[in-house]
């Protein structure tokens, strides 16, 4: 079975983050990410000075790239905190900004508090 997530990597030194899509075939794994300047950041302040955690599973990869389009705006990648350099949801454009809207009305509508605050705490 395949675990579809979507995750935060902090750098325990200067705390930028990064905000990705993961998809394995084991629940835990060392997995940090893939982008350009976290890459660097690992190299230069070593493995263990990074903590990947999970914002959200998904049961679809389709499912974590709608809310990493969410998560990963321009003004998230506007931030000097942030190691991501583009906008997410690895899709078309004008189908990131849909998935965004539709991910905005159901927050709206959802009560649930806790989930809700995790996910604000990003934008």
């Amino acid at each position: 079975m395949h675990h579809h997530i979507v995750y935060e990597t902090r750098c325990l030194i200067n705390g930028n983050t990064y905000i990705g899509v993961h998809t394995s075939l084991r629940k835990k794994d060392r997995y940090l990410g893939s982008g350009e300047a976290l890459l660097k950041d690992i190299k230069k302040y070593g493995r263990k000075n990074f903590k990947r955690r999970t914002i959200m599973e998904c049961d679809s990869r389709e499912e974590c790239f709608k809310y990493e389009a969410y998560f990963v705006d321009k003004k998230f990648i506007g931030k000097e905190s942030t190691y991501n350099s583009v906008e997410g949801g690895s899709c078309p454009l004008s189908l990131a900004e849909e998935w965004r809207k539709e991910i905005k009305q159901s927050f709206k509508i959802k009560s649930n508090f806790i989930h809700r605050k995790t996910l604000t705490s990003y934008r």
